[in-house]
C-alpha cells in the first residue's frame, strides 16, 4: 500500500484571500494615499508661517480694543476679578468691539 500525503500543502487555494501578496500591497497603498490626503489637507497647519499681520485690527476697532482690554487688564492687577471672569470680560469685550467697529 502506497501511503498518501494527507497533510495539505501551501498553495494559494489554502491561503486566505486578505493574506495574500495582492491584499498586503493594497493595504500599504491605500494607507499611502490616506496620509498623503492627510498631509494635503492639513499643509496649512504643518507648514504656519510667520503670524498674518494683514488682519490685525486697526483704526476704531485697534482703539475699542485697546481701551476695553485695558480696562479688564486694569481689574485683574486691582483685584477686582478673578481669572475666569476676566477671560469672559475679556471675550465680551472682543465681541462687542466687533460688532460696534465692523470690518
Amino acid at each position: 500500500m502506497t501511503s498518501a500525503n494527507t497533510t495539505p500543502s501551501p498553495g494559494p487555494s489554502n491561503v486566505h484571500p486578505l493574506d495574500r501578496r495582492g491584499a498586503r500591497f493594497t493595504a500599504i497603498v491605500v494607507a499611502a494615499v490616506m496620509v498623503a490626503a492627510l498631509g494635503y489637507i492639513h499643509r496649512d497647519d504643518l507648514m504656519a508661517g510667520p503670524a498674518d499681520t494683514a488682519n490685525a485690527p486697526t483704526g476704531a476697532l485697534a482703539r475699542c480694543l485697546e481701551e476695553r482690554l485695558g480696562a479688564v487688564d486694569q481689574m485683574i492687577a486691582d483685584g477686582v476679578v478673578g481669572p475666569e471672569k476676566a477671560s469672559l470680560f475679556k471675550d465680551r469685550a472682543q465681541a462687542l468691539c466687533h460688532a460696534q467697529n465692523p470690518q
